[in-house]
């Protein structure tokens, strides 16, 4: 597929400092120029942006946002990332190529709890990018685990957990290709290890941990900057025993994860989190296994095997194990239980998440940002998803008509087949 200048034109803009209907122009991979009634505040980055060579795509009754950022996927498609990446590392990119048409941009492809070879084969899948790949881009793994409380394991292997130990995280860094690791922060030498994670430049959340608000406090104060899925796999919050919960709200710059999928969290849970963090430190997530995107039934969660009925995922001892929920239809839920203007809501699939993890040129429409957009209907389903700048899906046809200059056709970023 050959790089084009496009100009998406006419559509309602998600910019940071709120909604515009305006013009947005990608070139060479990056967002290039936007032009709206406030044209002063948004400078064009090149004097020839609107040269007659650009192709135009009228999205006018549609929203243009951000592409989102999805900080925790461990498979779908029937693909498991955590058991799959040592004999197939080409599977990672396989995924990466379907998740435009969810709206996803950027990833960070997740290694639940196994053997110590499986971070290993992710960060060598990580490095084989191929030179061909038009789909989301993998920003570094993410090792939830193995360092995780056996209290609050979820589905995560017993065999598979370890205590704390410098060998353990040998080779971790984010010059290696490692951005975040989920760690229990009351096993004995846990905050030393965080804070060795943090000088290696990674970002570290709490998550499977049955910490007091004493032990999750001092993880925080250690370094770590998150919480993996909130709620869940966690020691909860009492009027006198907080937990590692009530640290993670405290903690006024501490970033969330929600899996949104009316599944793991009660929608009222949602709005009371929402009503109290906004769109500044909740990050949407996915928790996505191999089942998503699937029919169902049986799927691989690091090996084991897990069960899907009425869209909930559990192992053999009836324990919740990951979602099979979209980033799209999260946003969609986020909006439907708390009653959030989609502009605001927005932030938590894509600022937010980028921001935690230092990737200030993701996650908003700015100029010199990457070129990564997807294109809305106002009911925030998917219709076409640019990354770099190239075309990477285009599941609505039927909403968006594109130019053949663009390859518009429905099949781009669906499974083969289709």
């Amino acid at each position: 597929m050959t790089r084009s200048t496009i100009r998406l034109t006419g559509g309602r803009l998600a910019l940071p400092d709120g909604p515009r209907t305006g013009d947005l122009v990608l070139r060479d991979g990056r967002i290039d120029a936007i032009r709206t009634d406030a044209v002063d505040e948004l400078p064009v980055r090149s004097a020839d942006a609107d040269d007659s060579s650009a192709v135009t795509v009228d999205v006018s009754g549609l929203l243009v946002a951000p592409g989102f950022v999805d900080l925790q996927v461990n498979g779908g498609h029937g693909i498991d990332l955590t058991s799959e990446l040592g004999e197939r590392p080409d599977r990672l990119w396989e995924l990466a190529a379907r998740l435009p048409a969810q709206g996803v941009t950027a990833f960070v492809p997740t290694i639940v709890s196994s053997s110590s070879e499986a971070v290993a084969a992710a960060l060598t899948a990580l490095a084989r990018r191929p030179a061909d790949h038009v789909g989301a881009t993998a920003l570094g793994v993410h090792a939830e685990g193995p360092m995780l409380a056996p209290a609050k394991r979820g589905t995560h292997a017993p065999e598979a957990l370890r205590p704390p130990d410098p060998s353990l995280i040998e080779g971790w860094s984010r010059d290696a290709g490692l951005v975040l690791v989920t760690v229990a922060p009351e096993l004995p030498g846990a905050c030393g290890i965080i804070a060795e994670l943090v000088r290696r430049d990674v970002v570290v959340a709490l998550g499977h941990t049955d910490a007091t608000f004493e032990e999750a406090t001092a993880g925080l104060e250690a370094g770590a900057r998150a919480g993996t899925h909130l709620g869940n796999a966690m020691s909860g919050f009492t009027a006198r025993q907080p937990g590692a919960i009530g640290a993670l709200l405290a903690d006024p710059d501490a970033v969330v994860g929600l899996i949104v999928d009316g599944v793991h969290l009660h929608p009222g849970t949602v709005a009371a989190l929402w009503r109290l963090l906004g769109p500044r430190r909740i990050a949407l997530v996915t928790d996505a296994i191999a089942a998503a995107g699937t029919d169902g039934g049986e799927a691989v969660l690091g090996g084991r095997t897990v069960t899907i009925a009425d869209g909930v995922v559990r192992d053999e001892d009836g324990a919740l194990a990951g979602s099979t929920v979209t980033m799209d239809r999260a946003l969609r839920e986020l909006v439907a239980a708390t009653g959030a203007d989609p502009f605001a809501a927005l932030r938590a699939a894509t600022a937010t998440p980028a921001g935690l993890l230092g990737e200030r040129r993701r996650g908003v429409l700015a100029v010199g940002g990457h070129g990564d957009v997807v294109v809305l209907t106002s009911d925030l389903e998917v219709v076409a998803t640019f990354v770099a700048g190239r075309l990477a899906a285009h599941p609505r046809p039927d909403r968006l008509p594109l130019p053949p200059e663009l390859g518009g056709a429905s099949s781009v970023g669906e499974e083969p087949g289709r």
